[in-house]
């Protein structure tokens, strides 16, 4: 069981979350053999997975380095993908943060997260919710009320983009 928090993040404001998460947690990418890798800016959107990324607090970052894990459900990390821009078909693909709260092991126990992984996911979710505001635009001809961008509301609005 988990949480998410949608969201349209223009390229400025995900630079800006990056920052904020990167002074005092670890941001991790899977790289082409899919290992956990700790990064220091943002891949290129054109990189093979680059829309995927988890962020950890450093002890669990480090353990996972450390041991050359694989991402699993049971890390305690936040799944932040992150929103992409398709000029060429005139879309938008929402960003999330995602986190799971809860799951059941092999033996059918409910296994709870700890504390820490929450408490930086309602962190993470403060910082969004206070750069951008739910607003209420048209969405594929309907009002819609999201999180996002305030730069990105013309696309929707005036130049046909469609959010996903």
């Amino acid at each position: 069981m988990g949480k998410q928090i949608n969201f349209y993040m223009d390229k400025k404001l995900e630079e800006e979350f990056f920052q904020f998460v990167k002074k005092d947690n670890l941001v991790l990418f899977e790289d082409e053999n899919g290992k956990l890798i700790s990064i220091d800016k943002l891949p290129p959107k054109e990189v093979r997975w680059s829309g995927f990324l988890y962020i950890c607090s450093k002890e669990v970052g480090d353990y996972i380095l450390s041991n050359n894990l694989e991402y699993s459900y049971k890390l305690e990390v936040i799944e932040f993908s992150r929103s992409i821009v398709y000029p060429e078909t005139k879309h938008i693909s929402g960003g999330r943060l995602y986190v799971i709260s809860s799951y059941f092991n092999e033996n059918e126990e409910l296994i709870y997260r700890g504390e820490q992984v929450n408490k930086l996911y309602q962190k993470l979710c403060r910082w969004i919710r206070k750069r951008i505001p739910k607003k209420e635009f048209m969405k594929n001809n309907y009002l819609s009320k999201e999180y996002i961008s305030e730069s990105l509301i013309p696309l929707a609005e005036k130049e046909g983009y469609h959010l996903y």
